[in-house]
């Protein structure tokens, strides 16, 4: 079967690749779409650690069996108690597809059946329906943060995660939410979800209770501690290696919490799933849709500093 490997830094080849054996409890399932996540971005730019080449990338898609369509959770955990079935994410043993596994930029994957979500795709699109993945590290991103109604929030990068966490923090009746983004195009979108878009001079120093970095890079970082109030909590929702604006010692005497945030549980996923069914058309149009035989220019276009599409989606 044809599949997209990651070979080196900046390279991506297409390849025809052996097909798995299907194991029990696992259904093999043609893959759908796949959208591009940042952390497809940096293991394409040679900036993900863990993302060991060669590898097939993408842990947000669809699929179907059968005629029938599914959201895939991509979290592949063998723990089969309640409670570890909760918090997957935090299993040391748990393995991401894309990640510690090949992931979904092929013909078909083998995944277990516990980790499928039914939908109607004529009813919900499949393209968008991929788009729940994101939304559930959005929605852990807002549980871990514990923030209260009268925090003043600051979202740090209007990228997919920071206006899904604005769009979850709205949908849970918050109403004090600060957008910043380099991009006029990206602090924009804010009108979509209602948080409210501001400028870089605009940031006061010390007045939010918390903020959500979505960027993870020495500036953010640096703006954050800046930014955050006395006792506050910063949220580490993206990353970048090597960046180096945490000081530890102004963490401990202001008493901060910094937060790091890894994908999200079993019932965080659901969740997400139900509120994209409910709300998937918000995001037409902040989409773009490629052919496989375009997936490396999506990569390329992905990773462009200027992009303002919140997804780059690929139609395997």
């Amino acid at each position: 079967m044809l599949a997209l490997i990651y070979k080196k830094k900046k390279l991506l080849e297409f390849q025809n690749i052996k097909e798995e054996k299907t194991k029990k409890n696992f259904l093999k399932l043609d893959v759908n779409y796949v959208s591009i996540c940042g952390s497809d971005i940096l293991g394409y730019l040679g900036q993900s650690p863990g993302r060991t080449p060669p590898l097939v990338l993408g842990h947000e898609f669809t699929g179907n069996y059968n005629s029938k369509n599914f959201v895939v959770n991509p979290i592949i955990s063998n723990k089969n108690s309640t409670s570890l079935k909760q918090f997957s994410n935090l299993d040391k043993d748990m393995q991401l597809l894309g990640l510690h596994l090949d992931g979904a930029l092929k013909e078909r994957i083998n995944v277990p059946k516990k980790n499928l979500l039914f939908f109607n795709h004529k009813k919900y699109p499949s393209y968008l329906m991929s788009l729940t993945e994101p939304l559930a590290c959005a929605i852990n991103a807002v549980n871990s943060s514990k923030v209260k109604q009268n925090d003043n929030i600051l979202i740090l990068g209007n990228g997919c995660l920071g206006f899904m966490i604005g769009l979850i923090l709205k949908l849970k009746k918050f109403r004090k939410i600060h957008v910043y983004d380099k991009l006029k195009s990206k602090r924009n979108l804010s009108k979509k979800n209602g948080s409210k878009a501001i400028n870089f001079n605009q940031i006061k120093k010390n007045s939010y209770g918390v903020i959500f970095d979505c960027v993870g890079s020495t500036s953010t970082q640096k703006l954050s501690l800046k930014s955050i109030k006395n006792g506050g909590k910063i949220v580490l929702v993206g990353y970048k290696v090597n960046s180096s604006g945490i000081d530890f010692v102004e963490v401990v005497r202001r008493q901060l919490s910094i937060i790091g945030i890894m994908a999200y549980n079993s019932l965080q996923f659901k969740e997400a799933f139900n509120i994209i069914k409910k709300n998937y058309k918000i995001f037409n149009g902040m989409v773009k849709i490629y052919q496989f035989s375009e997936a490396k220019l999506a990569f390329k276009n992905a990773s462009k500093i200027n992009n303002s599409f919140l997804r780059h989606i690929i139609k395997i």
